[in-house]
C-alpha cells in the first residue's frame, strides 16, 4: 500500500486497527487458502476475507467490513498514469476497441469505476478480471478467455501492460500483439 494511503487512514481516526487488519491480510496466508479452496487460478476479495476471518477469528473482525475497508484503502492508493490515459484514448481514436484485462482479486465494478471515474474507461469498453473469470494473464487461460468472449484471433487483439512475463511474455507466446 502506498504511504498516502496509509496516512489518509490514520488521520481519519476510529478505525486504526482496520488499516492493520488490510496490511495484514495481505500478508499472502488468507489468500493462499482461498486460491486452495476454489481451485481457480485466481481468489475474489470475498473468498480471501473469509479465510482470513478463520485464521484469525471471526470475532475479532466483526466490527469491521474487511472486503470494502481494502477496496477504500486501494481506491486511495491508485494513481491515474496521463500517458496511460492519452494511450488509450489514441487507440480509441484510431477506432479500436477498449478492453481492460487484469489479474486481480478486486470485483470488475471497483476497477471499472476506477477507470471510469479517472477518464480511462467508457461503459461500452470491456472489463475482464482473474477473479471473476477464475484465470489468471499470468497463465494464460484469461487471454484466451478474452479472446474467445470478444471473437477475436491473437493477432487482432494489442496488449499493453507493464509486467514483463503477464503482459509480455505469455501474450506474445500466444500471438497477442505487446
Amino acid at each position: 500500500m502506498h504511504d498516502e494511503a496509509q496516512e489518509h487512514r490514520r488521520a481519519g481516526g476510529g478505525r486504526k486497527g482496520q488499516l492493520q487488519v488490510t496490511r495484514l491480510r495481505r500478508g499472502g496466508e488468507a489468500e493462499r487458502r482461498a486460491l486452495h479452496q476454489s481451485r481457480r487460478e485466481e481468489a475474489t476479495l470475498q473468498e480471501i476475507w473469509f479465510q482470513f476471518a478463520g485464521l484469525f477469528g471471526v470475532e475479532k473482525l466483526q466490527s469491521i467490513n474487511g472486503p470494502a475497508l481494502e477496496l477504500e484503502v486501494e481506491n486511495l492508493s491508485l494513481c491515474p498514469i496521463e500517458q496511460t490515459r492519452e494511450r488509450i484514448a489514441r487507440e480509441r481514436a484510431s477506432g479500436r476497441r477498449i478492453l481492460f484485462i487484469s489479474d486481480t482479486h478486486h470485483p470488475g465494478s471497483f476497477l471499472g469505476h476506477w477507470l471510469r471515474t479517472h477518464g480511462f474507461a467508457f461503459e461500452k469498453d470491456g472489463i475482464y478480471v482473474s477473479a471473476e473469470v477464475g484465470r489468471t494473464k499470468r497463465s494464460g487461460t484469461l487471454f484466451r478467455h478474452v479472446l474467445e468472449q470478444e471473437e477475436l484471433r491473437p493477432a487482432e487483439l494489442l496488449h499493453i501492460g507493464n509486467d514483463p512475463i503477464a503482459d509480455l511474455q505469455v501474450p506474445g507466446r500466444l500471438g497477442i500483439h505487446t
